[in-house]
């Protein structure tokens, strides 16, 4: 981790240059041309992945056992999104995007100054699916890297305390943000989420009708791991460092995906007491000054040590 790429101030990361090829099957990303590792997980059993220095980097979280969550919880929040999209409006610059050829809305913050129909449909549908999978993203998160967790956590309760008219997406989400990708057969362009907090954590639950043995597997490009990926299943991982895909799923299946993360600059909005770099260095003493130069130098190894180590697990 200490060596993967990030912006010089430590909030958010760099510009990675992706494969120009990325629509890759299975075979081709096992094969000898990448040569990379198969993690073929069953979406629910909880496996975090560590460095070589042992910090927990990302976490395979899963889901609960039960038909009772699959047809009820996974099935509602996939209903949802089906639903919304019948309702939304979507620009042109929602249908193609640096990520891919699919449909995609944000809603939260910096994502939307006002409401949209996101926001109607999916934040606030009056179902059980969502906001359980939100709880249960929220526990994972709190679990695997619970410094990170507390950071997102007050950075979130210290914006909607000074900003009154934001609001929280779901109750107990850590997040200021939220995307769905509507597909209807998602697949993401090789990318990083470069604008998220650099050494921070975002949330993928896969949802949709497909089968997770010949599609839809998360593909970590920097670490050459292929991790099955099957629906309602969630990842919590960096999305601002790690280089990542996914494999596409077959015609006649649907795959969508449902995304929590908060943007870096939020961080430094807050750390900066609610204000630009501009104008609070505009009002700095030279010592004030001096004193954010050593902090922006250590703020990567700072975030860095937030990561849970293995010895607090095991």
């Amino acid at each position: 981790m200490n060596k993967l790429p990030v912006a010089a101030p430590g909030w958010t990361g760099t510009h990675p240059i992706p494969p120009k090829d990325f629509s890759h099957d299975l075979s081709e990303l096992l094969g000898p041309m990448f040569d990379m590792t198969l993690v073929d997980w069953d979406g629910y059993t909880p496996i975090p992945i560590l460095d070589a220095e042992g910090r927990v980097i990302l976490s395979l979280s899963g889901q609960p056992r039960g038909e009772g969550w699959k047809n009820g919880m996974v099935g509602a929040a996939t209903s949802t999104i089906c639903h919304t999209s019948r309702h939304c409006m979507f620009p042109d610059t929602a249908k193609g995007h640096r990520h891919g050829k699919f449909r995609a809305l944000a809603v939260g913050t910096p994502a939307h100054t006002q409401p949209s129909d996101l926001g109607t449909y999916v934040t606030q549908a009056d179902t059980d699916g969502v906001n359980r999978i939100v709880n249960f993203i929220s526990n994972s998160f709190a679990t695997l890297a619970l410094h990170v967790f507390q950071v997102y956590q007050k950075n979130l309760d210290d914006l909607v305390e000074h900003h009154p008219k934001l609001r929280r997406n779901f109750p107990k989400t850590p997040f200021t943000a939220a995307i769905v990708n509507f597909g209807p057969r998602t697949v993401t362009k090789p990318h990083i989420d470069r604008a998220n907090l650099a050494w921070g954590w975002c949330a993928i639950t896969a949802l949709g009708d497909f089968d997770p043995d010949t599609g839809s597997h998360l593909i970590l490009w920097d670490l050459g791991l292929v991790i099955r990926f099957p629906p309602g299943a969630t990842i919590l991982m960096p999305s601002a460092l790690l280089l990542h895909s996914n494999v596409e799923v077959k015609e006649g299946q649907t795959r969508y995906s449902f995304t929590q993360y908060s943007a870096g600059g939020l961080f430094r909005w807050v750390y900066n007491g609610f204000c630009t770099d501009k104008n609070l260095l505009e009002k700095a003493t030279d010592q004030e000054k001096a004193k954010r130069k050593q902090e922006r130098s250590q703020r990567w190894e700072q975030g860095l040590s937030m990561f849970s180590g293995w010895e607090e697990f095991w």
